[in-house]
């Protein structure tokens, strides 16, 4: 059975007819180029248009007569390019770290892209929260482990702290065994770390063996060097000036 698409493209003002055959299909004389001439020919097109395509690629070029060629790609050029996973690090003093991270869950969540939110040291409704539940729950798992209060500096680590870390690191490990994930999200993760709430050693395991094929972001203040050393992003938040200085606090669906 013969499959043939017809595709209409304009290229530098000239009209090209492409087409798509099945691989066992033929349609009328056959003229195979070289490798080379296939790139070249096809260098006007964007290698993320040419994925999509299978098997056998035909063009009809107007200006020559009508001849009609076929391509026969080869399989760099025809198989769907394999999502890489980096490691990112979004730190600093400055708001919006773990905004930042909400914001590429919700545009990997636009393409179809299953994310795990790992919150640690958090146990508060968020406004994400209640978006995720209510809206994007398909895509995206949001956990939180922590207590209700927070840690501060100078604090004694409490056994439940621990606890609710260890939960939560056993969570993410779990998630991404699971490879159902494409982004995993350790939120406040550096915190954890500066706070020494749980040893450093089971956060670089989790970034250590990292798949090939997850986004891991880590947020919080103070990222320790042993995540920066490994990332492949830092991006720090640097406070320029923040309302929070004039006795604002944290507002329902902005702050929290």
């Amino acid at each position: 059975m013969l499959f043939v698409v017809e595709l209409e493209l304009s290229i530098h003002g000239r009209q090209f007819s492409f087409w798509i055959l099945n691989h066992e299909g033929h349609e009328g004389h056959e003229e195979k180029i070289k490798k080379k001439q296939a790139i070249k020919v096809f260098s006007y097109l964007s290698l993320r248009a040419l994925r999509v395509l299978r098997g056998k690629i035909g063009i009809t070029d107007p200006w020559s007569g009508g001849r009609r060629l076929v391509f026969l790609l080869p399989n760099w050029y025809t198989k769907p390019m394999a999502f890489k996973g980096y490691i990112q690090v979004y730190t600093g003093n400055g708001k919006g770290k773990t905004t930042a991270a909400l914001g590429l869950a919700l545009r990997a969540a636009g393409r179809k892209k299953k994310v795990y939110i790992a919150q640690f040291m958090k146990k508060t409704f968020y406004g994400e929260l209640g978006a995720i539940q209510e809206h994007l729950g398909e895509y995206i798992t949001i956990k939180q482990f922590g207590l209700p209060d927070f840690h501060h500096s100078g604090k004694d680590v409490t056994p439940g702290e621990k606890k609710a870390a260890m939960a939560g690191v056993e969570a993410v490990k779990k998630a991404i065994q699971g490879k159902k994930y494409h982004v995993v999200i350790l939120d406040e993760a550096n915190i954890l770390a500066h706070f020494k709430i749980i040893d450093i050693k089971y956060l670089l395991e989790i970034i250590d063996n990292k798949p090939d094929d997850v986004e891991l972001i880590l947020t919080g203040r103070n990222a320790p060097h042993e995540f920066i050393k490994r990332a492949d992003l830092v991006t720090e938040m640097k406070e320029i000036k923040h309302y929070y200085k004039k006795g604002i606090q944290a507002r329902i669906g902005i702050e929290k």
